[in-house]
């Protein structure tokens, strides 16, 4: 509908252990209509593709081809997507019968009159890390000026280990509270990547495509908001141990510690790594160091102050931080004993 959105369901059969993401993007869209890219995340096999259509688009049929686009050993490999249709879906439920489909020639989508209603999603942080909370406002737009029915509303199609919008029920938007903030969150398990949040509105339209017609039945109208991009950052890159986490050292003299990186998630920049000494915590130091980029191994040399009494330190920690995405600080942290002896 002119001035609302709508959606496909973009499926992708993965081949050969490919895991990377996938960017979805709409040719042949006519003026107007607008399609955002949108991102398969490792891992997925599903993602809602939207179509918005600006108030002034043109009424009509249309034609368009998807394509997805992804990186393989270095190579951009693109795909277009096979239009199909279900042409019988599971009429009976929990009955587990098969939903039968086909094949189309093409892919075609209509633009039609002004919508009743449009719904719209914001992220506050577009960039969350695993089991961090953030804020989703959603606000609701009456097109129509004599539409005052509830509007139901819900996440389309979430991942696993995603949660958004009231972990999974409709939210209502009451006439006269046409916004509202609702919590994304990214659990632990969730996989590091892009993800598409689409929130799917519907409501109750008396409608009647004569307007002429005294009997206007109440039809369900469905709107999908244009859709946003949740980047999910890990809360780890590598697990860091220590070669030795209970060192000795004589007053005056030198010790050392070997810190070690298994790295995560393909994750391949630098790390800096720094001894933190509690402040009731007196003759033991260190001066920071850089684990470079693509190596796994550091050492941090402690020196032992003359001075320094006799005894041990349990409560020493290697800090390591490395930068994600750019400019997010992620940091790894292991304990560290120093016993210090004549």
């Amino acid at each position: 509908m002119a001035g609302g959105e709508q959606y496909f369901t973009a499926l992708v059969w993965r081949q050969d252990l490919f895991n990377g993401p996938i960017t979805l993007t709409a040719e042949g869209l006519p003026a107007g209509v607008t399609c955002v890219p949108q991102t398969v995340a490792p891992g997925l096999r599903e993602v809602p593709l939207v179509l918005s259509a600006a108030a002034s688009a043109a009424p009509g049929v249309y034609e368009l081809k998807v394509k997805g686009t992804t990186v393989i050993n270095g190579q951009t490999v693109v795909r277009e997507a096979r239009p199909a249709s279900v042409t019988l879906g599971n009429v009976q439920p929990q009955q587990n019968t098969p939903t039968v489909s086909r094949l189309d020639r093409s892919l075609v989508f209509a633009v039609r009159e002004k919508a009743p209603f449009q719904v719209s999603a914001t992220l506050e942080k577009a960039t969350l890390v695993q089991g961090e909370k953030g804020n989703l406002t959603l606000k609701l737009n009456r097109l129509w000026p004599d539409f005052k029915t509830p509007v139901q509303a819900v996440a389309l199609d979430l991942p696993p280990n995603l949660v958004a919008v009231n972990n999974g029920q409709p939210i209502t938007f009451a006439p006269g509270k046409d916004e509202m903030k609702v919590t994304v969150e990214p659990k632990l398990a969730a996989p590091p990547g892009n993800y598409t949040v689409v929130v799917r509105a519907a409501a109750q339209i008396p409608y009647n495509k004569d307007p002429m017609a005294k009997q206007k039945p109440n039809t369900n109208v469905v709107q999908p908001s244009v859709p946003v991009t949740l980047t999910v950052l890990p809360k780890q890159v590598a697990t860091v141990t220590l070669a030795n986490p209970n060192v000795t050292a004589k007053v005056g003299a030198q010790g050392e510690v070997v810190v070690k990186l298994a790295r995560l998630y393909d994750f391949g920049g630098e790390f800096k790594v720094q001894l933190v000494v509690p402040p009731e915590v007196k003759g033991v130091s260190a001066d920071g160091i850089t684990i470079p980029a693509g190596q796994n191994e550091g050492k941090v040399i402690l020196r032992i102050a003359p001075d320094a009494a006799p005894g041990n330190r349990p409560n020493l920690v290697v800090r390591a931080t490395a930068l994600v995405n750019g400019n997010v600080p992620t940091v790894h942290e292991v304990k560290l004993a120093v016993n210090v002896v004549k």
